[in-house]
């Protein structure tokens, strides 16, 4: 069994005052709506991290903005 870290950074969720949740991951911050919304798209993340990151990426394309912006 080879151990390794499931993802590249550290995931950091906080409530928000309207019910919902601001999620920081990596450089890039989200905001979900709802607890439902927020644990499809972590699931999906946490699933296949490199999807997620091309798919943020080919959105906000610049180094400025780049979830991990050393790589």
């Amino acid at each position: 069994m080879q151990l390794k870290k499931a993802i590249r950074g550290d995931i950091t969720i906080s409530p928000s005052h309207n019910n919902g949740f601001i999620v920081k991951v990596g450089c890039g911050t989200f905001v979900f709506e709802s607890a439902t919304q927020l644990c499809s798209e972590l699931a999906g993340y946490l699933n296949n991290p490199e999807k997620y990151q091309k798919e943020y990426e080919s959105v906000y394309s610049t180094q400025d903005t780049a979830l991990y912006p050393n790589d």
